[in-house]
């Protein structure tokens, strides 16, 4: 061989002996000029495989694989888990809702006694009292010259009777639902209404009372 191979061949020739020409590989072995290139690229090629990844054994794919599937499931059932929690709340509160006790009205302050005559109610605060199983509700409709309302109440148990905490008043109007925490002694406001509400739900522990709202005004602001 006169011509001496280049330093890519030298590389060929050391990373694949068995494709080339054997003349090349022979030369390689005893050609002092190629020493150096042949050193170089082996150097090289040593340096590339020591910075290769180790080939992972199949048995080990297959136990990752298969613990990234349970996982993957089990996070599955998780979120399936809250989802039925939240829909069987949901309906649970529906339900609650449907089957609330209506409190009946026992007292309206702009329906005087029969035969008092010429009694101008519209100027005097109305004041609606309703009663259902072991609670008395009373509220007071307030008009606002903006056309609004607010309802100011108090849910008053029976004697012997504790209001729970946590207790609220809410109403749904125009697609919003307004609520207002009962105070420790059953006290609430719910402000900036519609005029025409029909309903008043009161929570109470796990008591529902639907408070049905007469239609008519209020006292003004």
């Amino acid at each position: 061989m006169n011509d001496h191979p280049s330093w890519e061949e030298i590389l060929n020739a050391i990373e694949r002996p068995e494709a080339l020409d054997g003349a090349l590989v022979e030369h390689l072995k005893t050609c002092d000029a190629c020493l150096p290139n042949r050193k170089e690229a082996q150097a090289l090629l040593d340096l590339l495989e020591s910075g290769r990844l180790p080939e992972i054994p199949p048995a080990v794919l297959d136990r990752t694989r298969a613990r990234l599937a349970a996982a993957f499931a089990e996070d599955d059932r998780t979120r399936l888990a809250v989802t039925a929690a939240e829909l069987l709340s949901e309906a649970v509160q529906r339900t609650k809702d449907i089957a609330a006790d209506i409190a009946s009205l026992v007292a309206d302050s702009w329906q005087p006694a029969v035969g008092v005559r010429g009694v101008a109610t519209d100027a005097q605060p109305r004041v609606l009292r309703y009663e259902s199983g072991a609670y008395a509700i009373t509220i007071s409709l307030v008009d606002a010259d903006d056309g609004g309302r607010s309802i100011l109440g108090q849910v008053v148990p029976d004697e012997g009777v504790v209001l729970p905490p946590g207790g609220s008043a809410i109403v749904q109007t125009g697609g919003t639902s307004h609520r207002a925490a009962l105070s420790p002694h059953g006290e609430f406001r719910l402000r900036e209404l519609t005029r025409e509400l029909p309903e008043l739900m009161i929570a109470v522990g796990s008591d529902r009372i639907r408070v049905p709202i007469p239609s008519g005004g209020g006292a003004r602001e």
